[in-house]
């Protein structure tokens, strides 16, 4: 069987490799920190359906519970937007638990884990992706590389130019987060949109986040621009002005990190690599989350894997992946593009568009994929007096359903010239955040 190189351990990397190992593969995961001590401390939204499904583990009611409705806040706070799950709302569980499973699945699988081990680049022959290059000097080497090392992956950055993969994020495509878990000062109950989501927050782009638990509270601040405590304890006594529920104490978190908020990488493969999770940028641009659509990658890239049989891990025999994966997560291009257009208006006008309706729940949940001529016609009119700043996002809405179709004619079948060719389209719908 061909030797598999996973680098870095994200949720993906565990995901795929236990798969490719239950299969036979030869995996080794090389990391810098054991997957579970590094893990977040604190849930995420995740569908618990999936880590089941998975690792056959069946969860308990005390390890998975669900999220409530969001609401959403322009500058002012004045006129909220409410979305609702209906009767299907998101699950969560605990980061270090999904950690756990995954490394404990992958392990009984066979997979070997090698720790306390800094990638530094990639190593390549000509075009071709053989192994990695370590801190230390080491060189390990694959018939198959799968990138897991987050956003900020050496090895992605590493890649020659001939791979045609984008090695590099531009500003404004991450957050530079801080999430603490905070004890809860009394007794109010949190209400059904108990999650808080507050866009360009107090002027400043980027969103943050306060969410109200039954036995805690929660503080998620994300950023275009590397901040430290000073900035945390300020947002703190913010929050607290309006938020009596918000306790001093922190219980848990308290970290800082960087998440991808953009679209996924165009093409994620190339001759004996593939990327997964935050190296290919698999998150939801709103607000970074990524568990789900991680994990869905892992199966898309175990099936390519597979059906090459000959083990070339070539782009053409691992591009069905990169298709699967584009088609399947099409809509995403479309929030990242309404985020980015919002987030550049002035204050003031942000605020306008919650005001007047213009901006509503489905353009926040969807980017505006699934607006019809009833619902822009109904914008124009609450938005006719304020034509400029319609039209910016009218324009934003639009491409949202504009994007997808763009993004699912990507080629069924690698090739060079019709890959540049569909990137050369894709390339004309983003957004750029302007003074990030």
């Amino acid at each position: 069987m061909k030797n598999i190189l996973i680098a870095g351990a994200g949720i993906g990397g565990l995901a795929v490799g236990a798969l490719l190992a239950k299969d036979g593969y030869n995996v080794t995961i090389y990391t810098q920190n054991d997957p579970v001590e590094s893990a977040y401390d604190w849930e995420d939204s995740n569908t618990t359906r999936l880590v089941e499904e998975l690792t056959g583990v069946t969860l308990d009611d005390t390890q998975k519970g669900v999220l409530a409705d969001n609401r959403y806040y322009s500058p002012s706070e004045k006129t909220p937007i409410e979305t609702s799950f209906g009767g299907n709302p998101p699950e969560k569980m605990e980061r270090k638990l999904l950690a756990r499973l995954l490394t404990e699945y992958a392990e009984n699988n066979g997979v070997q884990f090698v720790l306390h081990t800094k990638i530094v680049a990639a190593v390549t022959d000509n075009a071709r992706v053989t192994g990695i290059r370590t801190e230390d000097g080491q060189v390990f080497t694959a018939d198959l590389v799968i990138d897991a090392c987050g956003v900020d992956s050496p090895v992605r950055k590493s890649l020659p130019d001939a791979c045609g993969i984008e090695q590099n994020y531009a500003a404004g495509e991450v957050f530079y987060a801080y999430r603490g878990i905070y004890n809860k000062a009394n007794d109010l109950p949190p209400d059904e949109h108990a999650y808080e989501l507050y866009l360009m927050h107090r002027g400043e782009p980027g969103m943050s986040w306060f969410i109200t638990e039954e036995d805690s509270t929660d503080i998620l601040l994300g950023r275009f621009r590397p901040f430290g405590q000073e900035k945390v304890d300020a947002e703190w006594k913010n929050f607290k002005k309006n938020h009596p529920q918000l306790g001093e104490n922190l219980l848990r978190g308290g970290t800082f990190g960087k998440i991808p908020v953009r679209r996924p990488l165009a093409k994620m493969a190339c001759d004996g690599y593939a990327a997964i999770g935050d190296s290919a940028y698999m998150t939801y641009p709103m607000s970074g989350c990524g568990i789900d659509i991680s994990i869905r990658a892992a199966y898309m890239l175990h099936a390519c894997i597979l059906a090459d049989k000959d083990g070339a891990f070539t782009t053409q025999t691992l591009w069905k992946y990169n298709y699967d994966y584009i088609c399947r997560h099409a809509h995403l291009p479309g929030v990242d593009i309404l985020k980015n257009t919002l987030l550049n208006l002035k204050p003031e006008k942000l605020d306008l568009l919650f005001d007047k309706r213009i901006v509503d729940a489905n353009d926040l949940s969807s980017g505006g994929a699934n607006a019809g001529a009833k619902e822009l016609f109904g914008k124009v009119g609450r938005g006719i007096f304020h034509l400029p700043t319609l039209l910016k996002t009218a324009k934003a809405a639009l491409a949202g359903g504009h994007v997808a179709k763009v993004y699912k004619q990507i080629p069924a079948v690698y090739s060079e010239a019709q890959f540049i060719a569909w990137k050369r389209k894709v390339d004309k719908t983003v957004v750029v955040l302007k003074n990030p």
